[in-house]
């Protein structure tokens, strides 16, 4: 790079070499957005999909098929004897199941997969947990997919989270009744594990 020095004795850059750093720059900013954009679309895509292990399915929201899927979770005794009710009228394939210990909030013990059975009621025996979360699976133009915006989480002692709103709902307005024919949980399961309905 030539510099000219001025009437004045100060310096005067040569025009050449501004417009030879103009494209290093344009590159370096270029590389600098793909990457970003490339970071941007990897995040977006971990949240959407995640990998289980062996790579056996994928985890999904949104997906279509899952929308009319419908089911229940009853775990007692430490989940060591917990059913699992298609209380839908779509078949679901299979579950994930996740126990969680009592060893610290959100430390995973066991990440399982049980295949759905022709039995409307899945009986299975889990290690001694706190609390599990069941993921139902659906197949998806051949693929096995866990519908994520199905998860259901039950301590280990009675019933699921949506079971539980349901008899505190129902005692609240009265309408315990009601409960015998909505498919998510009795009158009795309701007494029993949550102190709730029990005249009905």
């Amino acid at each position: 790079m030539k510099n000219k020095i001025g009437k004045l004795g100060k310096c005067k850059h040569d025009s050449h070499s501004r417009k030879a750093i103009t494209p290093i720059i344009a590159t370096v900013l270029l590389l600098g957005f793909a990457v970003a954009l490339g970071t941007s679309v990897f995040l977006w895509q971990a949240r959407q999909t995640e990998s289980l292990s062996k790579g056996l399915m994928r985890f999904a929201s949104g997906v279509l098929e899952c929308d009319n899927v419908n089911f229940n979770v009853q775990a007692e005794n430490g989940c060591t004897n917990t059913n699992i009710k298609n209380s839908g009228f779509f078949n679901i394939d299979g579950f994930v199941v996740r126990s969680f210990s009592k060893f610290g909030a959100g430390s995973k013990v066991r990440e399982v997969f049980v295949k759905a059975q022709k039995s409307d009621v899945l009986k299975l025996g889990l290690v001694s947990a706190d609390k599990i979360e069941v993921i139902p699976v659906v197949k998806v133009k051949g693929e096995l997919v866990g519908c994520k915006d199905k998860i259901r989480e039950s301590g280990c002692d009675g019933l699921d989270d949506v079971q539980a709103e349901a008899c505190n709902t129902a005692d609240n307005k009265g309408t315990c009744s009601l409960l015998a024919g909505s498919g998510i949980v009795g009158c009795e399961e309701c007494c029993k594990y949550s102190k709730k309905c029990c005249g009905c």
